[in-house]
């Protein structure tokens, strides 16, 4: 099992900066359980959970989305964790700004098949491949982070 190379990485990356909405779930720490990559492309709609909004209401769509076969993907923010529990919701930091109060705790995109790769056997879930751009510019590119500090302090 091996992790996708850099050049597949920057190739598909080519690609998906073209697109406008996507997840890519890239496993770079292979183990027996933990051995498959996803790309989630083009939702056929979000699902998004704001500070007012019933987390009931928001779960039951997920829930509804699963049933129907469809994949979810996207976020949660930490602070939606306090709208799972009623006595906790009071905790919520309250925005005297009316747009980050109205900022979205639950973001989650509603897929159909994602393409699925799988580390350990090399293959994808439907036949093709990573949908890979031309490097162009990029070909000879490097990165690298340096000169890195810790802020944490115990």
């Amino acid at each position: 099992m091996k992790p996708l190379n850099d050049t597949t990485i920057l190739r598909l990356t080519s690609r998906l900066e073209q697109e406008d909405d996507f997840v890519f779930l890239e496993s770079s720490r292979l183990s027996e359980e933990n051995h498959r990559s996803f790309l989630f492309r083009k939702p056929s709609a979000h699902l998004c959970c704001r500070p007012g909004d019933s987390v009931p209401d928001f779960l039951d769509r997920v829930d509804q989305a699963r049933a129907q076969g469809q994949y979810l993907a996207g976020w949660l923010a930490y602070e939606f964790g306090y709208l799972l529990e009623p006595c906790l919701r009071r905790l919520l930091p309250a925005s005297p700004v009316a747009d980050v109060a109205d900022k979205p705790l639950a973001m989650l995109g509603v897929y159909e098949n994602p393409l699925i790769f799988d580390h350990k056997n090399g293959l994808f879930n439907n036949g093709t491949g990573w949908p890979l751009g031309d490097l162009g510019e990029k070909k000879n590119a490097s990165y690298s982070c340096t000169d890195l500090e810790t802020t944490i302090t115990r």
